[in-house]
């Protein structure tokens, strides 16, 4: 299976949060009521998390309802020409 960048951007954004609140992976499955190894795929970009899941998610990190739904921004890299 081939990882989207949005995929990836995903998982990075709730493992930042996981690891701002101190917690282990195990800590998180806990929390959420789901197995680690969905929070780590989750964490990897290899699964997104269904609505049920992000409900949980956001409540746990305590984040805003957009932050619940939203894609992160992915930025395309400038071209060396462009940027000098």
């Amino acid at each position: 299976m081939q990882i989207s960048e949005t995929h990836k951007a995903w998982g990075e954004k709730v493992r930042h949060e996981r690891e701002k609140k101190g917690w282990t992976i195990a800590r998180l499955a806990a929390e959420s009521g789901v197995h680690e190894t969905t929070i780590l795929r989750i964490e990897r970009g290899t699964l997104i998390a269904n609505d049920d899941l992000k409900w949980k998610l956001a409540g746990i990190f305590q984040a805003r309802m957009d932050w619940l739904w939203a894609w992160p921004t992915i930025t395309p890299p400038i071209p060396e020409a462009v940027a000098s």
